[in-house]
């Protein structure tokens, strides 16, 4: 990838939405390619004993955390700023400079880090662990629609991105010190699991707002992808919420929540 994306200094907000416009499929394509691998992992894995992986996997559950705090810093400040001067309504309709400088390299390293989240999978592949429909079809459709939808700049990525950074970083960090072998306490995966559901509440109540403003002609100053772009991302939060509800019921609830535990985001 040319200079222009390489760090926030030289980050040309311009030139990356014409090229992530231009290259639109492939996000679609390493979806694809991601599921098609994990079969064949699997089946390549079915008379193979695991492997234990404890080294690579403290490491990447280090960088993904450190990643995701340094996200989270970086744009704190324009979501609380942003939240705090216009609302909570217009704030997810407010656009600004989102997508430009700092923020912007930030905002265009979330829908990268999408991709490199798909690796997830493989330490759970090749350890032989359980890969829930949850796991793989949350990673394959959010990577591949965070692609296609980042050049029409929504302007509910404030809250989309701010709200994932922050999760990631309490998430990483604690499949880090577990993989490490630390003890912690129970209810941390409870928390983890009950943001992200929070999370996708939010999410829903925003992109129906932003549908309805979107059939009814009221967009106003909304930077809102087209309207295929707010039913599909409606489409994928309610399938998300419902998932990871059923998911949290299993895991911590229905016979004292001892099994079917997995990574999943």
């Amino acid at each position: 990838m040319t200079h222009w994306a390489m760090d926030s200094a030289n980050f040309d907000e311009s030139a990356v939405r014409r090229w992530m416009l231009d290259h639109w499929t492939t996000g679609i394509y390493i979806s694809i390619g991601y599921v098609i691998t994990l079969i064949a992992l699997k089946r390549w894995m079915e008379n193979r004993q695991p492997f234990t992986l404890t080294a690579p996997l403290i490491a990447w559950n280090f960088l993904l955390g450190v990643f995701s705090i340094m996200g989270t810093t970086v744009l704190a400040d324009d979501f609380f700023s942003v939240l705090k001067r216009l609302g909570f309504h217009d704030s997810y309709c407010y656009t600004g400079d989102y997508f430009k400088g700092q923020n912007g390299y930030w905002v265009f390293l979330f829908a990268l880090s999408k991709i490199a989240e798909l690796g997830d999978t493989l330490f759970l592949a090749l350890r032989k662990r359980p890969v829930l429909f949850l796991h793989w079809y949350h990673h394959a459709t959010v990577s591949a629609f965070s692609w296609v939808i980042y050049p029409y700049h929504p302007s509910v990525w404030r809250w989309i991105v701010g709200i994932n950074y922050s999760i990631h970083a309490i998430m990483y960090p604690y499949y880090m010190f577990k993989a490490m072998g630390v003890k912690l306490p129970g209810f941390i995966p409870r928390i983890i699991t009950a943001m992200q559901i929070a999370q996708f509440f939010i999410d829903i109540y925003i992109m129906v707002d932003l549908t309805k403003r979107a059939f009814n002609g009221t967009v106003g100053d909304c930077g809102l992808p087209p309207t295929w772009g707010c039913l599909v991302g409606l489409g994928l939060v309610i399938s998300f919420l419902v998932l990871f509800m059923n998911y949290s019921y299993h895991s911590y609830f229905k016979r004292g929540g001892k099994h079917n535990r997995s990574k999943i985001d």
